[in-house]
């Protein structure tokens, strides 16, 4: 009894393979493909007619609800970021007792999970660190999405919930995903002289994306009032020599304090900082006793030098281009709506009421939202230069400026692949999707090109166009699917991978996969049809032009 090799078929089994897989091949070709491309040929106008409406079909699929359209996608991640943002003036330690309250949270929210999960782990570990005196930042890292039974939004609106009101709080964020942009999908910055103009449009902007299903954790960067001291000289005070500022300088030195010395202990420098002792400056009623320095070196009571108004005001101030800015953006759930959408809506709807009513006003995109305008401008003028290029590439070899447009004709009908697989794998249509799409038209012009050679070859073998159109399509038809197949069948793994890691690159996996797939079907059949109709229509103007020097028929 012969032996086989673990992995290894006996070649006649091999060979036995081979030729049921050939006979197959040549089966279709003969009795599926030719009888189709001799009919798409007879009917040829009807056959262009059809592909047209597919292609217009396709460009309505893509402007409609049907396929989400994210420029910049978010990336799930194992990871929620929580960002605590106090209101100015709030103590430090308030601030720390809000990060606790936050952090025992997400205590019970895992403890809950464990006890309906079997003692299933869901937060791994927790860090909470502050940034300066009013902010701070925990991040709580998850199991990994693999073994967990809910979704990371869902940890994150748990966590929200428990977390309940701060009292003090100005902004509390939780993110769970990367924004592949850098910022809020939706930003706006405005921008006035008018500061109260300013505020006031930001309140109704931010109240305006809060009123969209989809639109949420929308955050508006107007600062907080603080309560402030200021200081009014009096006219006598100039006549002892003082100024506002040498006024404002004592006030602090004595309240903030000034350092007087350094002094080095161990590896550490210490500072030293004279002022009033605490209860001297802990209440404005303490700047009634306060001694002012003269310039001849004498002291005077403060009340008789100048006088405090108490006021409001802020803790620092943004400003574009000379102006006072602002910003406000927003996080977007893209299964309900699209960030485009959300800005295309209050540019067109609501802007222009806003600046009706705060003239001074002005606003521009920002943040992801203007770089995304501006990617979109860069890929115009890239991918038409990658076009000019390809067309040179083609048109020099074969010498001829209208077989060109036919090979590359193809390229849009990549885009009814792209289309059709995002749907069947329920992405969203990103910049990553359109890189897909410009590595797909290569690809396709490929298969085209070899289609437009070999009808070349068989017409200056002296085969008719039609004939040497179908001949081309039954030749070459084996080395297309082939090499589209493997290159789909390369590409699935990365499609249906859920991994966190893939998630960044599936969207162009899908577009190039699904696109090579489909347009391969339409380059069999489109390409030789327009081969044949460019020529009909090039032997039609050229009898007309020259009488009848031109006679010879398209030869079917």
């Amino acid at each position: 009894m012969r032996k086989v090799e673990a992995g290894k078929l006996p070649a006649n089994r091999l060979a036995k393979l081979q030729d049921r897989v050939d006979r197959g091949l040549q089966s279709f070709v003969s009795k599926v493909y030719q009888p189709l491309m001799e009919k798409a040929l007879r009917n040829r106008y009807v056959t262009l007619s059809v592909f047209a409406g597919v292609m217009i079909i396709t460009v309505s699929v893509l402007v409609s609800p049907l396929i989400r359209f994210v420029f910049f996608p978010k990336i799930p991640s194992d990871m929620i970021e929580v960002t605590l943002d106090m209101h100015a003036g709030v103590s430090i330690a308030d601030r720390n007792a809000a990060l606790i309250r936050i952090e025992q949270a997400a205590m019970r929210v895992d403890e809950r999970y464990r006890q309906e999960n079997e003692g299933e782990n869901l937060v791994e570990s927790i860090m909470l660190w502050s940034r300066g005196d009013d902010e701070g930042v925990i991040i709580a890292e998850l199991s990994k999405a693999e073994k967990r039974s809910i979704e990371v939004d869902d940890v994150a609106s748990l966590w929200r919930n428990e977390t309940g009101s701060i009292v003090g709080l100005q902004k509390l964020d939780f993110s769970t995903e990367r924004h592949a942009g850098g910022s809020k999908p939706v930003y706006f910055r405005l921008s006035s002289n008018d500061n109260r103009q300013l505020q006031q449009a930001a309140a109704e902007l931010e109240a305006k994306l809060q009123s969209y299903d989809g639109v949420y954790d929308v955050e508006n960067t107007t600062e907080s009032a603080i309560d402030e001291v200021i200081l009014d000289i009096l006219p006598g005070a100039q006549a002892l020599g003082l100024n506002l500022a040498s006024l404002g300088n004592q006030v602090r030195q004595g309240f903030y304090g000034q350092e007087v010395q350094k002094i080095q202990r161990g590896r550490e420098e210490v500072k030293v900082i004279l002022r009033y002792p605490r209860e001297d400056r802990d209440d404005l009623t303490d700047l009634d006793r306060v001694r002012i320095r003269t310039a001849d070196g004498s002291e005077v009571p403060f009340y008789q030098v100048a006088t405090i108004t108490p006021g409001q005001g802020t803790s620092y101030i943004r400003r574009t281009n000379g102006k006072r800015a602002l910003a406000v953006s927003a996080n977007v759930d893209v299964k309900r709506i699209e960030p485009d959408a959300v800005i295309k809506d209050v540019r067109d709807n609501f802007l222009p009421d806003l600046y009706a009513r705060y003239p001074d006003v002005t606003s521009g995109l920002d943040g992801a939202s203007l770089e995304q305008k501006q990617t979109v401008e860069q890929l115009a003028v890239l991918g038409s230069m990658a076009l000019l290029m390809i067309y040179a590439l083609i048109a020099i070899p074969l010498r001829s400026y209208v077989q060109p447009v036919i090979i590359m004709a193809i390229i849009p009908f990549g885009l009814v692949g792209a289309l059709v697989g995002h749907l069947l794998m329920g992405k969203s249509f990103s910049l990553m999707s359109t890189f897909g799409l410009i590595a797909l038209a290569g690809v396709l012009v490929n298969d085209s090109l070899i289609l437009v050679d070999f009808i070349n070859k068989a017409k200056a073998a002296g085969k008719g166009l039609y004939e040497a159109a179908i001949f081309a399509g039954r030749e070459r038809f084996r080395a297309i699917i082939l090499t589209s197949l493997t290159t789909f069948l390369g590409l699935v793994p990365i499609t249906m991978e859920k991994s966190l890691q893939a998630q960044a690159v599936s969207p162009m996996a899908i577009s190039l996969g699904f696109g090579i797939l489909f347009a391969t079907a339409i380059t069999l059949i489109l390409t030789p049809t327009l081969y044949v109709v460019i020529a009909e229509l090039g032997q039609g103007c050229r009898r007309l032009w020259y009488g009848e020097k031109v006679s010879k028929p398209l030869g079917e």
